[in-house]
């Protein structure tokens, strides 16, 4: 039974004028929700009249005819309706509340009577039409029902829809202390209005089954349909933002403009809870009509995070059972859908982002690589690898918050994090430090000779923490970078030229002209000796061996241990074949006499 008492008030002082006439049809179509719901033939209800039709007590000699069942139901039918319309008449001139409440009960008691007889008219009309016998009388009761019902609900339809759009003007207009109380009363008279769409289109049904061309109504319908649910719609859509807006204020928020802030969410929740209830009753009743819903349907999902917007149907459902389904269902619904897809989203953007990240870092690899590209190999993998991350890091933190997870706590919580394992990680941190550093002023490049750290040999890699040298004899160090940056550096390839320091020792008898004419010959000749700057040959010392000679040509980098060694060889090959002769080692040994001994 529904109570038609909590859609009308009474009048008095404050109260608007079109409340009283607009109430009491309201009431009316909501009754008829129920009255327009057939039972089947014989059903009974608890609020059956005295003197119904029964079945045959036991012991009767005959059962009635079909016929004469037929008008006893529509005689019934009748007198229910009658006493009904008496009510509803009368419930429209009424403005006081117990009066309103007396008759909402008796509305109670005689709508589910004639909710049982015009079910079984309905019923007791197909069978004799299925039997082909007289059905001109039932129907014609039923005709003048339906008649009397349709004027009433798409007169009471005409009016829901005035009442809602004028008490969306008084919303809208309405003061914040003021707003919670109006929407409640927008959300009555919504629920009235799909509770009227329901009713006609319930009783547009009935009227088929006679026989009624309900053509033009339905298309009246279907019109008026398609317009709520675009206005619907739209409030939906603001109300959401304002919500979302609202709620992103409150994180945001100190205590002081928190409590400013909460003084509209709950008018803000009402109105986005009568969108999301309306739009779905609408939703159903378009897809009974044949009407094109998706967009509301991916609107309803989008506002609310459920992955379905099926309806319950009553009938299916019963006692425990019922609540206990509507619970997993809502759990299902509302929780592991949105768990699901926003995984997907998760998964689907870190995954372009990834492949964005492979395409950049190519990307970058082939300009820096390029033959007009001047950058060091220092800094080549290290602005690759920093793209590559970069943007992978962006794409989780789009990730997540598309995914609905808010990012600025997680930040915070990283910075704070970050604050004390820096504590922890000092060594790794000045590591980090040396290396930036190290990238920046780039004291060396991949490939470069080098002597840091007691270690000489040749940079293979750099990176942010630590340095790879291959020594020449094929053995690998990794170097903290702090260590490298503390100490001394040594590049010996940083150049494009390199001298080569050559020295010298001969014997005491060496013909000191003749050893630098030897030196000069064998450096000049040799094609890998640069001209500019000029070499440099002299007798650099005397030494307790002989003679020390110095030859210091200038070669390219690349070429020093080239020159270095054909230049050894050859000027040793030189001097034996010359008669140079090689350095002798000497030490004078003296004796002296003391007191007549040695």
């Amino acid at each position: 039974m529904m109570h038609t008492g909590n859609h009308a008030r009474p009048g008095g002082p404050g109260s608007r004028p079109w409340r009283g006439p607009v109430r009491g049809l309201l009431g009316a179509a909501a009754l008829l929700v129920l009255l327009l719901n057939p039972l089947p033939l014989g059903a009974q209800t608890s609020g059956e009249e005295p003197g119904e039709l029964t079945p045959a007590a036991a012991g009767t000699p005959a059962e009635p005819s079909l016929e004469e069942q037929a008008a006893e139901i529509a005689a019934r039918t009748q007198e229910s309706w009658a006493v009904i319309e008496g009510l509803l008449r009368q419930r429209v001139k009424t403005r006081e509340m117990e009066e309103l409440q007396i008759i909402d009960a008796q509305l109670d008691l005689r709508v589910g009577a004639l909710k049982k007889h015009l079910g079984q008219l309905m019923d007791v009309i197909e069978e004799l039409d299925a039997q082909e016998l007289p059905s001109e009388k039932p129907k014609k009761v039923a005709r003048r029902i339906l008649r009397s019902a349709r004027r009433l609900l798409w007169q009471n339809l005409k009016r829901d829809q005035d009442a809602v759009r004028l008490q969306t003007e008084k919303v809208r207009k309405a003061p914040p202390e003021e707003r919670l109380a109006e929407e409640r009363e927008l959300t009555t008279l919504s629920d009235s209005l799909s509770s009227a769409y329901r009713s006609i289109l319930v009783l547009e049904g009935y009227q088929q089954r006679l026989g009624t061309d309900v053509t033009r109504d339905l298309a009246t319908l279907d019109r008026l349909l398609s317009a709520r649910l675009e206005r619907v719609a739209g409030e939906l859509k603001v109300s959401t933002e304002k919500l979302d807006a609202l709620k992103s204020k409150l994180e945001e928020a100190r205590p002081e403009e928190a409590a400013a802030l909460k003084e509209g969410l709950p008018a803000l929740e009402e109105a986005h809870h009568r969108a999301v209830r309306e739009l779905t009753d609408l939703v159903a009743l378009g897809q009974r009509r044949a009407l094109d819903v998706d967009r509301y349907k991916k609107l309803l999902i989008q506002s609310t995070g459920a992955a379905s917007v099926g309806m319950l149907n009553k009938r299916v459902a019963v006692g425990l059972l019922v609540d206990a389904f509507r619970d997993i269902k809502d759990h299902l619904v509302k929780l592991t859908p949105l768990l699901i897809f926003r995984s997907v989203v998760f998964v689907v953007i870190v995954l372009l982002f990834w492949i964005v990240a492979r395409v950049a870092a190519v990307l970058v690899r082939k300009t820096i690589n390029r033959p007009g590209a001047h950058m060091p190999q220092l800094l080549r993998g290290t602005v690759v690898t920093a793209t590559r991350n970069t943007i992978l890091i962006i794409g989780i933190v789009v990730a997540l918050s598309q995914s609905g997870v808010k990012v600025a706590p997680i930040l915070a919580g990283l910075g704070i994090a970050g604050f004390i394992v820096g504590f922890a990680l000092q060594d790794t941190l000045s590591n980090f430090a040396a290396g930036l550093m190290i990238l920046i002023y780039r004291p060396f490049d991949v490939g470069d000779a080098v002597d840091t750290a007691g270690v000489f040999g040749k940079v293979v890699r750099v990176s942010v923490v630590s340095t790879t040298v291959d020594t020449f004899d094929n053995q690998r160090h990794i170097i903290p970078n702090r260590q490298v940056w503390g100490n001394v550096i040594t590049n010996r390839t940083a150049r494009e030229t390199r001298r080569v320091d050559l020295t010298l020792f001969t014997g005491y008898g060496a013909d000191v002209e003749q050893v630098e004419q030897i030196l000069q010959e064998v450096v000049a000749t040799h094609p890998k000796v640069l001209e500019e700057p000029s070499p440099v040959i002299r007798l650099q010392r005397v030494t307790e061996s002989g003679l020390e000679f110095v030859a210091r040509p200038w070669a390219a980098t690349a070429d020093y241990w080239s020159v270095f060694r054909d230049l050894t060889r050859t000027i040793k090959m030189r001097f034996d074949a010359e008669g140079v002769p090689p350095p002798t080692p000497r030490r004078e040994i003296f004796l002296r006499e003391h007191d007549g001994e040695r």
